[in-house]
């Protein structure tokens, strides 16, 4: 590695920073990790031999034997007998976008100083780890590659800092480029917040550097290691039902067998092949705003057919619900597959299922299989009768220690934002959710059924924000629970009211003739 602009020691201590603690080693050559017993390198630091060992080291410790397999593009994956340890926070997934043309990069390895660079003629091999930044561009020479081909990423040196602003050839701050035995580091990118390797150090050509590029070769990585990784997902809706949709096919008190989604026919039901119990009623004007809802006795419970499931296989998802308990549910505030199951998905045994349920305490929780955490609402009990809603949340690619993120996965609101409980959860590693039946109203695996009612369900790909919350929170409220008041002033003519210092400010009035009754107070102007 060299660095023309910023010189050795600032880039050592540029590779020692927290995202870039995967950095590894084999014989000569770097190599970073991407799980708990599996690392990318290069190809040519084993000769391109299709298979054998080498010895991987990674964080001081050393696994000898560990497996290597070429996947071309020169690439060969790692996979150690026995995983590292403390890898947790540690590890870098590979990218499987295609993003990467023009993105500024990092390069971290470990050959030296270069024979090209700051530190004049090396040692080529001093076990230092060392970082430059470059970005995915050439235009140094006359007939530039492509930056991004089918197995190659390209870039070149286009330092010194003067040029930062040089709309040509624009410098990174710490442009640096690869020197002997630099083969196999990694080249690390930042999108929408998490930290990802997109290529290992291939080796210069005519005048510029390459990188094997690691998105072409995803699906070998994956078939070689056994895993999958979790990456951020856009939200989206998936799919949304709303009980007062059936008031034009289903009188009042009627039993409800389908409820498709709207704009699709994707329904719960209550097919007992599907996992549904017992049966459920439509009842009209069931929410303040008058709008209908399905009806849980306490005695049954719907069914969603797997093939329906529009959580089945993503990493992160968000679900709302307009919910009204009469009832509060059973089990302590431990694990979500032993509570009253509200929708639930929990699969017998070690699986990636899932849940969002109520306990005894009748604070809903949102639980996460495969590593067994659920997260209980923080406010009060919502077992009272009155209609709340209720949204959680949950993204796999949230990772603890990554210094990253919030490192808390799992939200859950009660009613507003403001009403918010945060946890970790599964992440990272083949956390995707199983594609099951789904149930609504009841635990999917035991005889414990919600008392009470739903008006609206709501599935979606990807963790809302905050914002997306609040607002979502805010339209459901509107829609079912009561409808918001928007105040103008009509006297003064201007809609403004002026305040005086030490002078009070009463607003009073109602909606028409009923309740309720608005009183505004301002007990003194600004002072």
């Amino acid at each position: 590695m060299y660095n023309r602009d910023t010189g050795s020691s600032q880039s050592v201590t540029l590779s020692n920073l927290p995202p870039f603690a995967s950095r590894a080693n084999i014989p000569g050559c770097t190599a970073v990790l991407i799980a708990p017993n599996a690392l990318l390198s290069a190809a040519h630091c084993v000769n391109y031999a299709g298979s054998g060992t080498v010895t991987a080291t990674w964080n001081g410790q050393s696994r000898s034997g560990a497996v290597f397999t070429n996947i071309g593009a020169d690439h060969i994956v790692i996979v150690t007998s026995t995983p590292f340890t403390g890898t947790l926070g540690k590890m870098t997934a590979p990218y499987s976008g295609s993003a990467e043309n023009g993105r500024l990069a990092w390069k971290v390895a470990n050959g030296g100083n270069g024979v090209l660079g700051y530190g004049g003629t090396g040692p080529f091999y001093d076990g230092v780890f060392r970082a430059m930044t470059t970005r995915l561009e050439v235009n140094n020479v006359a007939s530039p590659p492509s930056p991004v081909t089918t197995d190659f990423l390209y870039y070149d040196f286009d330092g010194p800092p003067t040029r930062l602003n040089n709309s040509s050839r624009p410098t990174t701050y710490y442009e640096g480029g690869t020197a002997p035995g630099d083969s196999g580091g990694p080249l690390y990118m930042f999108e929408n917040g998490r930290w990802y390797v997109i290529g290992v150090t291939s080796g210069p050509d005519a005048g510029y550097y390459r990188d094997g590029r690691v998105r072409t070769d995803m699906g070998q990585i994956e078939s070689a290691t056994g895993y999958s990784w979790a990456r951020p997902t856009t939200p989206a809706l998936e799919m949304k039902w709303v009980a007062q949709d059936l008031v034009t096919t289903l009188s009042d008190g009627s039993a409800v067998t389908s409820w498709p989604r709207q704009g699709g026919t994707d329904a719960w039901s209550n097919s007992t092949g599907n996992g549904a119990v017992g049966s459920t009623t439509l009842a009209y004007n069931a929410t303040p705003t008058g709008k209908a809802a399905i009806d849980f006795p306490g005695t049954a419970r719907l069914a969603l057919p797997a093939a329906s499931n529009p959580v089945g296989g993503e990493t992160a998802f968000s679900v709302a619900m307009v919910v009204r308990v009469d009832a509060a549910g059973t089990g302590t505030e431990t694990n979500w597959f032993d509570n009253t199951g509200l929708i639930d998905a929990d699969e017998s045994g070690v699986k990636n299922d899932w849940g969002l349920a109520l306990p005894s305490t009748g604070k809903p929780g949102l639980g996460i299989g495969n590593t067994d955490t659920t997260n209980y609402g923080s406010g009060s009990s919502i077992a009272d009768g009155q209609w709340h809603v209720v949204v959680a949340t949950w993204d796999g690619s949230e990772v603890t220690g990554d210094a990253v993120g919030s490192d808390r996965n799992m939200s859950v609101y009660v009613d507003g934002v403001s009403a918010v409980s945060r946890k970790q959860g599964a992440e990272f590693l083949n956390v995707a959710r199983s594609a099951v039946t789904l149930t609504l109203g009841g635990s999917r695996n035991a005889a414990r059924y919600l008392d009470g009612r739903i008006a609206e369900v709501r599935l979606y790909r990807g963790a809302l924000d905050e914002a997306a919350v609040s607002t979502l929170i805010s339209e459901l409220k509107g829609t079912h629970v009561a409808p918001q008041a928007d105040l103008t002033l009509t006297r003064p003519a201007n809609g403004k009211a002026v305040v005086q210092v030490n002078q009070g400010l009463v607003i009073d009035g109602s909606f028409g003739s009923t309740t309720p009754v608005i009183s505004l107070t301002q007990a003194s102007g600004p002072g």
